[in-house]
């Protein structure tokens, strides 16, 4: 949390947009909520009413995460093109999973092979979303990735 508290005062137009800072700071409060969720569900007996229960609620913070930070991210790429890379890759998850259509780019289907929306999953024990058979985005790679960028 202390990364995502200093990060915070690094972004680009903070000046402008004081709220900003708040609001990715909550990203990184969101993440450990779900962390916390997760390993916590991991602790229960397999196929357990609170296992499932747990999981489920990760994976709708987990979800409340993706929208947040594709916000974020996208009030960041306004003021600072750096933030373009990671916007695409957020908005290939975002948009299917908030539309409940693939992402297009005048009426084209960027992603023909994408699930729509994509599966929530996890691969090598990191939370992310399966986008395809073959392509997996984490929610811990995304952090890195938006962290490093700031």
């Amino acid at each position: 949390m202390d990364e995502w508290i200093k990060k915070s005062y690094e972004l680009p137009g903070i000046k402008d947009c004081p709220w900003l800072a708040f609001d990715f700071q909550s990203l990184g409060t969101l993440n450990e909520l779900i962390e916390v969720m997760w390993n916590e569900s991991n602790k229960k007996a397999v196929g357990s009413s609170e296992e499932i229960v747990g999981k489920s609620h990760a994976f709708v913070l987990l979800r409340v995460w993706l929208l947040a930070t594709y916000e974020v991210v996208r009030v960041l790429k306004e003021k600072d093109r750096k933030f373009a890379p990671i916007y695409k890759k957020l908005r290939r998850i975002r948009v299917p999973v908030a539309k409940y259509e693939p992402v297009k780019n005048n009426g084209v289907v960027v992603y023909p092979n994408d699930m729509t929306p994509p599966l929530h999953a996890v691969a090598s024990d990191k939370l992310g979303w399966a986008l395809n058979e073959n392509e997996y985005i984490s929610k811990d790679d995304l952090i890195k990735e938006l962290l490093d960028t700031v």
